[in-house]
């Protein structure tokens, strides 16, 4: 374009490209006056105002004027009229609008104003001169929000209205008319294809219709028309997950991630959808997305899935390739567990338990590995450590299994630890913590017993528990 422009050999080519370039930059606020300014100059040179040139390089001008791509003059105008309004010179863009008779500039216009009473008598003025003109209607259905001018626009159109309909389903989509509203967005759209925002109005009155079938449809045509919809395609995925179809939500919410890398709503749909359809790697690679963007905190509910699972998996895999890749989603998680807590955020007990498990060596105790099965011991210490200090415990059902589950491991791999050491006190010193921390336990159990009701699918486990920590207990004596 500054090729073109610096060669200044054809005034329509030039100011083609000169309309052009001030399109690109009336958003700009050091060039939007040199925008306005050119833009002005170029209208009135094509309508011959201020213009003191001959007729001969008049007609010159219009040499290649079809092949330049020149907007017409009135297009020229509107441009013009965006600008002054960018500048805040409504009234002046007012003028030149009215001129034009773009009526539905001429409203948008006194809207800014704050003078929609003059937009309303003037609308009424052209309805008393043109009584059968459909839009007029609709401009005065806008101004006033009243649906009754929407349908008399639609009944002088003969049903063939599209903005009537549009804007009828865009109030009763705002009044949550829904399915009123849905009908009236699909008419408009038959009469007219090409609206994206309409196609996105109705894919979201489907949606609240629980018409999920029409909603992926409707969304389907907002990506088609603008492929970088980033919102279009995130509701697009949330609409496949509720017709059941969760592994193709998760490659369209692949797809909407590529359009806006930042949206932290979206990498936290596409974490949860990655652990729901077990691709716990992108689910892990997600969550350090979110912590980048520092929208993420420690979510223990999503943490304890992704720990569980992958356990999980470990006990059930036999091929060596699957092996190998759950080995690196522990690895991972760990690394994500490690980044967590380095950021001093509070994990709770139950997935301190299950970070400890992830750390834990798999087969037997070594001088290899007896470093990270202390590690392992230490956190499983701490989460014995916060499930016990919080207050009235003994009293829920649910935190005493979770208490005692953590209290039996740490004291069987403590000892598993203090055996494979085998120095004289080694075992003697892991025998004394043992029994502190589980006496400790199990009077306070005892003690809240007539003050806890027993849960149908969680009394069993509990009293389960109780005796094998009895068992460990009387082990250790």
């Amino acid at each position: 374009m500054g090729h073109i422009l610096s060669a200044r050999r054809c005034w329509p080519i030039q100011s083609a490209a000169l309309l052009l370039r001030a399109d690109l930059e009336k958003s700009h606020g050091r060039r939007v006056d040199r925008s306005c300014s050119q833009t002005e100059l170029i209208c009135k040179l094509m309508q011959g105002i201020d213009d003191e040139t001959s007729d001969e390089i008049r007609l010159e001008r219009t040499d290649f004027v079809l092949a330049s791509g020149l907007e017409p003059i009135w297009q020229a105008n509107v441009l013009h009229t965006t600008i002054l309004r960018s500048l805040g010179c409504t009234s002046e863009a007012l003028l030149i609008l009215e001129k034009l008779e773009l009526w539905d500039n001429v409203i948008d216009c006194y809207k800014a104003l704050g003078q929609l009473e003059k937009a309303e008598s003037l609308v009424r003025r052209l309805i008393e001169q043109k009584p059968t003109d459909s839009m007029l209607f609709v401009y005065l259905g806008d101004i006033t929000q009243n649906t009754e001018y929407y349908y008399t626009a639609i009944k002088l159109s003969d049903d063939r209205n599209a903005r009537a309909h549009r804007s009828l389903g865009h109030l009763l989509l705002m009044r949550k008319n829904y399915e009123e509203a849905y009908k009236h967005l699909r008419r408009s759209l038959e009469l007219q294809p090409i609206q994206l925002g309409t196609w996105f109005n109705a894919g979201y009155c489907a949606w609240k219709l629980e018409n999920y079938k029409d909603s992926t449809h409707c969304y389907h045509r907002c990506v088609s028309f603008q492929p970088d919809h980033f919102e279009a395609w995130n509701n697009l995925s949330a609409a496949y997950i509720r017709c059941g179809q969760k592994e193709k939500a998760w490659k369209l919410l692949q797809e909407a991630l590529k359009f806006n890398y930042e949206h932290a709503n979206v990498w936290e749909n596409f974490m949860l959808l990655s652990v729901d359809i077990g691709n716990f790697q992108q689910a892990i690679i997600s969550y350090h997305r979110l912590l980048d963007l520092n929208k993420r905190g420690a979510d223990d509910e999503v943490l304890e899935l992704l720990a569980s699972q992958v356990l999980k998996r470990e006990k059930q895999l036999v091929n060596d390739d699957e092996i190998a890749e759950n080995v690196k989603d522990k690895e991972d998680l760990v690394k994500l567990f490690a980044r967590i807590s380095a950021q001093h955020q509070t994990l709770s007990p139950k997935t301190l338990r299950l970070w400890a498990q992830l750390k834990k060596p798999r087969g037997k105790l070594t001088n290899e590995t007896r470093t990270e099965f202390e590690k392992y011991l230490q956190l499983m210490e701490k989460s014995f450590g916060q499930a016990n200090g919080k207050q009235n415990w003994s009293k829920d059902e649910s935190a005493i299994i979770n208490i005692l589950e953590t209290a039996i491991r740490l004291g069987e791999d403590r000892i598993e630890l203090a055996k494979f050491i085998n120095s004289p006190t080694s075992v003697n010193e892991a025998s004394a913590r043992i029994r502190l921390s589980l006496r400790g336990v199990l009077t306070r159990i005892e003690k809240d017993e007539n003050s806890r009701i027993p849960g149908e699918k969680t009394h069993a486990r509990l009293e389960f528990l109780v005796s094998e920590a009895k068992k460990l207990l009387q082990n250790v004596n």
